[in-house]
């Protein structure tokens, strides 16, 4: 039961860490991509 309830907090971990990396991503991106529309140089 305890090793299940660790698999069950490890597993919600990372998969908040990746939806904290996909936001980080796409905002990145989103920015890389606005930045020299916005700022040409």
């Amino acid at each position: 039961m305890e090793t299940t309830a660790g698999w069950r907090n490890l597993f919600a971990n990372h998969h908040f860490v990746w939806l904290e990396a996909a936001m980080c991503i796409t905002l990145l991106l989103h920015s890389r991509s606005f930045h020299p529309l916005t700022f040409p140089s």
